[in-house]
Order: C-alpha cells, then sequence, then structure tokens
C-alpha cells in the first residue's frame, strides 16, 4: 500500500485501496444501524474461544 496521502485518506478509501474492492462496500450510510452500547451482552473471552 501506498503512504503517499494516507493522512488524507479515510479507513473506507483504505480498505478499498488494499483489497482492490468499491469504496462504497466500506462506507457507513444513513441508513446503517447500530446497537446502543447499554444493549450489548459482555462475554468472557477466555470462556467464549475455550475448546471444552
Amino acid at each position: 500500500m501506498s503512504l503517499e496521502n494516507r493522512e488524507e485518506k479515510t479507513a473506507a478509501e483504505l480498505l478499498a485501496e488494499e483489497t482492490g474492492r468499491p469504496v462504497e462496500e466500506f462506507e457507513f450510510t444513513e441508513d446503517m444501524e447500530f446497537p446502543d452500547l447499554d444493549d450489548l451482552e459482555v462475554h468472557d473471552a477466555d470462556e467464549y474461544y475455550s475448546e471444552d
């Protein structure tokens, strides 16, 4: 990846450049919904990734 103008590019532009996919695939749109942080559940990573 070229470091030229890196500071001026958005994350979506950098991902598109790196993957060769359209920048639109990485951009947020106005109709996207995100959960409220208070609604998210917390899980123990060790328990989640255990092989039991």
